[in-house]
This record gives structure tokens, C-alpha cells and sequence, in this order.
């Protein structure tokens, strides 16, 4: 599925945060895109993930014009195709560990698959946790969750959004290693959105979008 995004502008409050942005990515292509903060990242991200509607331009998955569909249709396509990761994990607190995972399933309308959602938390250390409260876990598992969350639709592209602001240099490898790992096994792209330059560092092999500051 190749992502396709021409001239994107956006203005918040009469600032213009985004101008002319145009890029396209093939299939398990990841991509990186930098900038410091205020720069308007976090903008380009939710508008290709279809939650906010640019000013000007167009965001495209094949031939799928993103917001030429209708909300509910943007809504069920995000569900079966992108995976998110939010800077903040989101999670809902009074749900066990299976059960935000069987909610992240269920909602675009797909089959409860129990059998893949135990690989999935095998796979990231938390297999033991399935009925433990999200209120209840580490930072360091929450995040895994998150994770697990994002990648458990084996979405063709997984949107993250600055996924290690607040990890120290072990988890912020670890974390990308885990990303990667999921990105092949899913054959999906990783978009990442970071102003951290170890993240940077970490994705020299592949292209990135830098964004300058604010206007």
C-alpha cells in the first residue's frame, strides 16, 4: 500500500504550521519525520491518520483518497489498515490488559482473533499481565500495551507519535528494536514522529522529512 501525501498546508489559529508538505512512501517503507517542537509533527501526523483535515492537499493509501471519504468511512478504514501509537498510551484504565486489546480488535468491526492477541502479548513480555488491570502496570508495560495496541489489526502503517519522549537511552533502544520487530513481522511501514535525536540516530537507514520551526 503506498502512502502518498501532495502539498499538505495547514494553519492553526492563523499561524501556518504546515506548507506545501509532499511525499510518497512504498510498502514497508519506514520513514522519520523530525523537528523540533512546534513545528507542526504532530499536525501531520493526525492528518494521515485521517483525525484532522488539512487545509489544503490531499493524503492517499493506494488509490483510497483519504478525506474524500465520510468520517464513519475514514473511521473504519483507519481501523483496519493504520496502527497508532499516541505520545500518551491512552489506555482504558478500568480494562483488563486482554480486554483493551479485544476492545482495539472489535471496534472497526473485524473477528476476535483470542489466538493471535495471546501471540501478541507473548511476543511483548505480557502474556502473564492478560488479566491484570492497565491501571496496574509499570510505565515500561504500559508502553508495551500501547504497542501491542497499535500492531494488534496488523495494520499496513503504524503512525507513531513521539514514542520515546520520556524513556531513558536502554528503553528508548529497546522500543525502537520492539517497533521494527512488529513493522516486519506486520510487512507494515513505520511512520515516527520525534524531535529526539537518538531516535534520529537510530533511523539513519531510512528517509527522513524534516520540518523546520513555527512560522
Amino acid at each position: 500500500m503506498i502512502l502518498q501525501c501532495k502539498q499538505i498546508s495547514h494553519a492553526i489559529q492563523g499561524k501556518q504550521i504546515l506548507s506545501d508538505i509532499s511525499f510518497t512512501l512504498e510498502p514497508e517503507q519506514h520513514l522519520l519525520i523530525h523537528g523540533p517542537s512546534g513545528c507542526g509533527k504532530t499536525t501531520l501526523l493526525s492528518i494521515l491518520a485521517g483525525l484532522q483535515k488539512p487545509d489544503a492537499g490531499s493524503v492517499s493509501y493506494d488509490k483510497t483518497m483519504l478525506y474524500d471519504l465520510s468520517e464513519a468511512e475514514r473511521d473504519h478504514f483507519r481501523g483496519n489498515h493504520l496502527g497508532i501509537l499516541f505520545q500518551t498510551f491512552h489506555l482504558i484504565n478500568v480494562l483488563t490488559v486482554r480486554q483493551n486489546l479485544l476492545l482495539a480488535q472489535s471496534l472497526p468491526g473485524k473477528s476476535i482473533d483470542e489466538s493471535h492477541l495471546y501471540d501478541v502479548l507473548d511476543r511483548l513480555g505480557l502474556a502473564d499481565k492478560s488479566h491484570q488491570s492497565a491501571a496496574c502496570l509499570s510505565v515500561g508495560e504500559a508502553q508495551r500495551l500501547a504497542v501491542a495496541r497499535a500492531v494488534i489489526g496488523r495494520p499496513k502503517w503504524i503512525l507513531c507519535d513521539e514514542p520515546t519522549s520520556a524513556l531513558d537511552d536502554q528503553n528508548t533502544a529497546a522500543l525502537l528494536k520492539l517497533l521494527e520487530e512488529e513493522a516486519t513481522r506486520c510487512k507494515s511501514s513505520l511512520v515516527v514522529i520525534t524531535h529526539d535525536k537518538r531516535v534520529a540516530s537510530h533511523f539513519k537507514k531510512h528517509p527522513t522529512l524534516e520540518l523546520g520551526g513555527a512560522s
